[in-house]
């Protein structure tokens, strides 16, 4: 074997400095299964405990790779939680140890960077006391470059590209690749990547990703090998992947006889189906299953330098698959959560289709005929709701409201709406009572109000209403534009100011894209959602073709916006006119996300 003028100036200074040792014969994981404890700072749950890839198996192949000799690349495609992050920080922790050399980290900001360093390796490092193994004092660890006397390793942002100038690295990982931005003149971090590990025969580039906008983890996916995770399933021992498609929890003994599901049993009895007997795994099996895991090319056009794999939540020991079939549940018809469900659960891409709405689909959604059960006038509703509420939107000098009201099957009914300038008029409305099917009169339990650009007004006002016990509360309300979410609908204590000074008051805040996206597709799919048993919208059967709400109700829709750097497109909303009723009915649906367990545990809802 012939030795490159690199590996023998290793070898020397190594042996000059005393610390040369000979690359241990077992693997990455077995080493890290007997010498690395888990630092607290990682999971509480397992702190100083040691570190085992019993509960994520899957990584050792990753580790194994990284031992083999020979250039190379290995993309990751994954879900959220699988325990790569993890696994690569202990591949550092590895090579500072065993296989000194130039390393980088490339995550998508400074910030983020500097987390990775100081919160997650530097414990790795410090805890298990790997600078005393090889020689060195804890002030070589600097928060963004870690300068040993034969190894440094770069914690660099791929927002930055004089991160990446004058560094040649042999090993190269890259995080979460798909909000890497793109450098005009250079290309992607990908790019940049390759051009940084050229010189090493032994020279590396780790990356994973869950997909996102840009899809450049799908890419480099789709060079590689393209690996399926396979395993013996107990039932007859047929080796197989876990797929999404055989995720069962739809059938019915996980449904009521109403056809509704049955949530616990969902979360506690999901499970993957054999695709050769039919049998069950479930998810308590998992892990002792995947023990025997392989993983299996199934690119016969892949480079030959190129290993990839696809890793979805069903494989993570930190989600359930009862888990994964309540998100999906939840998520059905919804198309942002749709897109979070299968980049964040399922590690997929996923692709929307918009709508601009015309009038004729929403006038498609007015009430039946006289004499069917969905017939109804302005001001009357053909059921008793489970529940009934307005909402006001504030636009200028505008007010503009409805009353909606909610079927047992979960279908949105709007009653009537009002166009008011003065705030009190349309607060005052809500104790105007609407007709039920018998001509009793029926009456909100309760209001919101967005706070438009008048919040301090409007907090008063609710706040004036919330104190009468005879009258019905309304509550502030406001939209959120952004497009990555963690809650739909979130609550705080705002202050109020004027007559009650510190006091505060409960305001809602709704995450404007999922429901608009709800919205558009309720009225473009109405016909496919009434079949498919999902909710969808009601007008009253007289509503005019030249009334405001129709036109408001269009007047939003997505569309596609291309970055001129990137050369991507993303979604993004365009206004054709007033949207004011569109998002009085928005306030609603969101509202509803958090009513409905309410009523559910009261047996109201389905």
């Amino acid at each position: 074997m012939k030795y490159g003028a690199t590996d023998v100036r290793q070898f020397v200074v190594g042996v000059m400095l005393g610390i040369y040792k000979p690359e241990p014969a077992e693997e990455i994981y077995e080493w890290a299964e007997r010498v690395l404890r888990i630092p607290a700072t990682e999971n509480p749950e397992m702190a100083g405990m040691l570190w085992s890839s019993a509960h994520s198996p899957y990584v050792r192949e990753l580790m194994r790779w990284v031992k083999r000799p020979g250039k190379g690349e290995f993309w990751i495609r994954k879900s959220s939680q699988t325990g790569f992050t993890m696994a690569v920080l202990i591949i550092i922790c590895w090579m500072i140890v065993h296989r000194p050399c130039p390393m980088g980290y490339a995550i998508n900001s400074i910030e983020e960077a500097k987390k990775i360093s100081k919160i997650r390796l530097q414990k790795w490092i410090t805890y298990n006391n790997l600078l005393e193994e090889i020689g060195e004092e804890e002030d070589s660890l600097n928060n963004l470059t870690f300068f040993f006397r034969s190894a440094t390793v770069y914690m660099l942002s791929a927002a930055t590209t004089g991160d990446w100038q004058n560094k040649t690295i042999d090993i190269l990982i890259m995080d979460e690749l798909d909000i890497h931005e793109h450098h005009e003149g250079q290309g992607t971090t990908v790019d940049m990547a390759r051009g940084r590990v050229k010189r090493s025969k032994n020279s590396k580039i780790i990356g994973f990703s869950t997909p996102g906008d840009t899809d450049q983890i799908t890419i480099e996916y789709k060079k590689g090998s393209m690996d399926e995770v396979r395993f013996p399933f107990p039932c007859c021992g047929h080796v197989q992947a876990m797929k999404k498609e055989n995720l069962v929890f739809s059938t019915k003994e996980f449904k009521d006889l109403a056809g509704g599901y049955l949530m616990d049993k969902v979360k506690s009895d999901a499970y993957i189906k054999c695709e050769m007997c039919g049998g069950r795994l479930f998810d308590y099996q998992k892990r002792a299953a995947m023990q025997a895991c392989e993983y299996v090319a199934t690119n016969p056009k892949a480079d030959p330098a190129i290993r990839s794999v696809h890793i979805w939540d069903a494989y993570s020991p930190f989600v359930t698959f009862g888990e994964i079939a309540v998100a999906w549940i939840q998520a059905d018809g919804n198309p942002e959560l749709l897109e979070g469900l299968y980049r964040r659960n399922f590690g997929e891409p996923y692709e929307r289709t918009g709508a601009v709405l015309k009038h004729a689909d929403v006038l498609a959604c007015r009430g039946g005929v006289v004499g069917t059960p969905t017939y109804y006038e302005r001001g009357h509703v053909p059921f008793i709701p489970i529940w009934l509420t307005q909402i006001t939107d504030v636009q200028g000098d505008v007010r503009k409201t409805i009353k909606l009201a909610i079927c047992p099957k979960g279908n949105f009914w709007i009653v009537d709406w009002k166009v008011t300038l003065s705030l009190a008029e349309a607060f005052d409305w809500i104790d105007v009572p609407v007709i039920g099917p018998n001509g009793e009169e029926l009456y909100c339990t309760e209001g919101f109000c967005d706070e438009g650009h008048i919040a301090k007004t409007i907090r008063e006002e609710c706040m004036d209403r919330i104190q009468v016990d005879s009258l019905v509360p309304i509550w502030p309300v406001k939209g959120v534009d952004v497009e990555n979410v963690t809650e739909l609908v979130s609550t705080n204590f705002r202050y109020i100011g004027g007559n009650y000074g510190d006091e505060e008051i409960l305001v809602y805040s709704i995450a404007d894209r999922p429901f608009k996206w709800e919205i558009i597709y309720m009225l473009s799919q109405r016909e496919k959602r009434l079949k498919g048993g999902k909710p969808v919208i009601f007008l009253p059967t007289d509503t005019e073709e030249d009334d405001d709400i129709i036109a408001e109700l269009c007047n939003e829709h997505p569309y596609k916006k291309k970055n001129k750097t990137t050369n991507k497109e993303k979604w993004d909303w365009k206004k054709t006119g007033p949207n004011d009723f569109l998002d009085t009915l928005k306030y609603g649906i969101a509202m509803w996300t958090i009513k409905r367990p309410l009523l559910r545990k009261e047996g109201r809802a389905a």
